[in-house]
């Protein structure tokens, strides 16, 4: 059954400047599909908070 998840983070982000900097970034950063990566933000998380979302009949 297909399902997945929305997660939202409160707390202090800033760009990641530089090649070097963002290159330490972990390597799964992927862009939306058909768009480019043109920053990178790290995110300093104070409240993380989410919910399963779950689609009954879902091919």
């Amino acid at each position: 059954m297909p399902c997945g998840r929305s997660i939202a983070l409160s707390g202090r982000a800033g760009l990641m400047e530089g090649d070097e900097e963002a290159a330490g970034a972990p390597r799964r950063r992927q862009p939306w599909p058909g768009e480019e990566l043109h920053v990178v933000v790290r995110v300093h998380p104070e409240l993380v908070t989410g919910f399963l979302i779950d689609a009954p009949g879902a091919p």
